[in-house]
């Protein structure tokens, strides 16, 4: 799981981990960007989400956390 994994530094962390192996989820605010990291992960074949949250706003992470944990 990376918050902010959709741009910057967190997105750079996502496609490292990925280009690793590991399953990745992505927990970031803007759904545009969202989409494009997951379109970058799919390309490297391994099992990814990713999931619309603001990390900030306290209500919004445990219903995130349950939809990575389901996946």
């Amino acid at each position: 799981m990376v918050t902010g994994g959709n741009g910057g530094i967190g997105r750079g962390i996502a496609l490292g981990l990925a280009q690793a192996g590991a399953a990745i989820a992505v927990l970031a605010r803007n759904e545009a960007k969202n989409q494009h990291v997951m379109s970058e992960l799919q390309a490297l074949g391994v099992p990814a989400l990713t999931v619309r949250v603001d990390v900030s706003a306290r209500g919004e992470l445990q219903p995130a956390l349950e939809k990575v944990k389901r996946r």
